[in-house]
């Protein structure tokens, strides 16, 4: 996983926070707050005068805040990476799971595959019995069995299109209409 910028302890972020709030928020604030009160502005005057002993305890303060502010981004970065490890976890899940139905497609295509070389022959026959039938070449027939192999046959070329949709892998006709 690619989490090495995150990689900071939560102490070391505090102390950090400690750190900048000391050293750079509380000689900030003290630039502010002189802009609006001195009439003479020295910028370096007044940095330097933000680490004398008469502003220990507003440094102290600044140098607390900053320290929670290190610690709220501590427990951010560790919960980002506990997040980042779920989602990880879910991601290879989602793959495996993935790669599973893959397998089991290809099983299915190659089973359909092997069933439809045995039913093809099968068909086949029964097509060329019907055609017999129908052409009147074995005999007469009366309107009712004309009727019945005129169904017969259109059902057995929907069954055609079912197997070659199954073949192909795109949907076929499955419908039901004009089929006994």
């Amino acid at each position: 996983m690619k989490t090495k910028r995150m990689e900071g302890s939560p102490a070391v972020l505090v102390a950090a926070g400690f750190i900048i709030g000391y050293a750079f928020l509380h000689p900030a604030s003290l630039v502010v707050v002189c802009l609006f009160e001195k009439d003479v502005f020295d910028f370096f005057a007044i940095v330097i005068e933000s680490f004398s002993v008469s502003h220990l305890a507003m440094g102290a303060y600044f140098a607390v805040i900053g320290a929670l502010l290190g610690g709220i981004v501590a427990v951010y970065l560790v919960s980002l990476r506990k997040t980042n490890v779920k989602l990880f976890d879910i991601n290879n899940g989602l793959k495996r799971q993935n790669e599973k139905l893959r397998q089991k497609v290809s099983a299915s295509k190659t089973g359909n595959e092997v069933l439809l070389k045995k039913i093809r022959p099968v068909l086949n026959r029964i097509e060329n019995g019907v055609d017999i039938i129908s052409n009147k070449s074995a005999g007469g027939l009366n309107l009712r069995q004309t009727a019945l192999l005129k169904i017969t046959k259109d059902n057995i070329d929907r069954l055609y299109e079912v197997i070659e949709s199954l073949v192909l892998g795109s949907p076929g006709r499955c419908d039901n209409a004009g089929g006994a």
